[in-house]
């Protein structure tokens, strides 16, 4: 005959064991992403910047800049969203590109706007860069004061982010992924 201790010993034994039976660790879906793209995660897109032109003529000082944005891996195609970066038609107004003076560090204005925009993106606002590629888009920054100081030293920095980078033919991007460059250096 079992006794009342034996039926405990029993079901805490059976709990035990079916519980061990049914157990599977849950996998964290985000580290399951990090390992399997984490050399696809390492391509970050490069930017560079160069002077195209400076216009001091007109009552508004101009600045036209090219943003180069390439892509370093040897293997990987990768797609960009172009909104709010230096790959934007519209970069020269969102304050993608900020410039100041070389002698005190102090900043240019440059006048801004917001965009609001429909979601998702259309497919014509990403821009596929093949491995070793790269694009470039002309920036053209219209300035907040009336005159560059002639002969004095400015310097023009790209840092933003691009809100979405997709690595090779995946189905989730990279989100916000930064992005900066070396100052090219112009005189007024």
């Amino acid at each position: 005959m079992l006794k009342a201790h034996h039926f405990a010993f029993l079901a805490i034994s059976a709990t035990i064991c079916l519980g061990l039976y049914t157990y599977r660790p849950v996998q964290n879906p985000f580290n399951m992403s990090k390992t399997k793209h984490s050399s696809q995660a390492d391509i970050q897109p490069q930017v560079r910047l160069e002077i195209a032109s400076i216009n001091t003529v007109d009552s508004i000082p101009k600045v036209q800049l090219v943003a180069h944005v390439s892509n370093p891996s040897s293997e990987t195609p990768i797609t960009i969203l172009r909104w709010n970066s230096v790959l934007d038609p519209q970069a020269g107004r969102l304050g993608t590109i900020s410039l100041r003076n070389r002698n005190g560090g102090k900043a240019l204005e440059v006048p801004s706007i917001m965009i609001n925009r429909k979601m998702p993106p259309p497919k014509e606002e990403y821009i596929r860069i093949a491995p070793g590629g790269s694009t470039s888009n002309t920036i053209t920054l219209a300035l907040a004061t009336s005159k560059l100081e002639s002969g004095g030293g400015y310097e023009a920095l790209a840092e933003g982010q691009f809100m979405e980078v997709y690595h090779a033919d995946a189905e989730e991007p990279q989100r916000v992924v930064p992005y900066s460059c070396d100052p090219v250096h112009f005189s007024g």
